[in-house]
């Protein structure tokens, strides 16, 4: 098997060192927030990169790209447990696709639980999805997610799908977070990023009451037929593996064209390292590939 990157080991190791000090200590969910802003300043905006910022129905919204002209969108929803993570969390993965992919890339600032359960952010993004196939009519849309915000892309297709609206060219989700009942069975595996007692306050706080064995909280017990062309990457060592796997198995049963990858050694939502880290940067660059094959008009 290959050998991890050197720059892959220091990556993991420093965040098995962040994750070790964190569960030292209880902190709550506008301190994880406010951390996470402050950790964003130490990023600045990659050369070439124009990023605008809007509000639309009350949420914020960032707008990047790499070329004025783009024949492209690509719809980015966040991770978080969906009670964290933004679109200043997030900018290293979203700054690359912008600069891979010359597409427009739009990051919506979905409501948040506890403040706002289910489906207020499955509202938010099948909202501000409408509003994009309005403004780009000739223009194929793609929504890339990662972790809550992946469990979140399928939701979201299945609502624009079941509802006979504009659906997106491909899905691409990066470590999805498929079952907040559960059900599968998870190991901790050596994922140094996030733990079962984080999925499950965020299961708790999302799903406030609603059934969590609900396709549109669970997509993982969504009928997928209908969808369209859908990528999955995932870490060998994280937690979720067993969500990707079991999304993958569906997709497949739904006829639905799906390529599936488990990269040996990383970890959750490892795609956050690039373009440091050098699977990292394969990893995007795949993601990239995917996207252009499925751009037809």
């Amino acid at each position: 098997m290959k050998k991890m990157s050197w720059q892959g080991r220091i990556m993991k190791a420093s965040s098995e060192l962040v994750s070790k000090q964190q569960k030292n200590r209880v902190q709550s969910v506008s301190k994880q927030r406010d951390q996470e802003k402050q950790l964003a300043k130490l990023q600045p905006i990659p050369k070439g990169i124009t990023l605008k910022q809007f509000t639309l129905f009350g949420h914020l919204i960032e707008h990047l790209q790499a070329v004025p002209n783009s024949d492209k969108i690509i719809m980015y929803i966040h991770g978080g447990a969906y009670f964290k993570g933004s679109s200043w969390s997030h900018r290293a993965l979203t700054t690359r696709l912008a600069q891979l992919t010359n597409a427009s890339v739009y990051v919506i600032n979905y409501s948040l639980a506890p403040e706002t359960p289910f489906p207020g952010a499955l509202v938010d993004t099948v909202i501000f999805y409408e509003w994009l196939a309005g403004k780009y009519p000739d223009l194929p849309i793609h929504i890339v997610g990662d972790s809550a915000g992946g469990g979140l892309s399928y939701a979201t297709v299945a609502v624009l799908r079941d509802k006979h609206l504009h659906m997106p060219h491909s899905l691409t989700t990066l470590s999805p977070w498929t079952d907040l009942s559960f059900t599968l069975k998870r190991t901790q595996a050596t994922d140094p990023v996030i733990t079962l007692a984080e999925l499950q306050a965020g299961a708790k706080a999302y799903a406030d009451g609603h059934s969590v064995q609900s396709a549109k909280i669970s997509p993982v017990f969504e009928n997928l037929r209908g969808f369209p062309p859908t990528l999955i990457q995932v870490g060998e060592d994280e937690l979720l593996l067993i969500d990707s796997i079991a999304m993958h198995e569906k997709l497949k049963t739904a006829q639905v064209p799906v390529e599936f990858e488990i990269f040996p050694k990383m970890w959750h939502v490892f795609q956050l390292a690039a373009p440091f880290v050098p699977e990292s940067e394969a990893a995007i660059k795949k993601i990239v590939n995917f996207i252009e094959k499925h751009n037809e008009k």
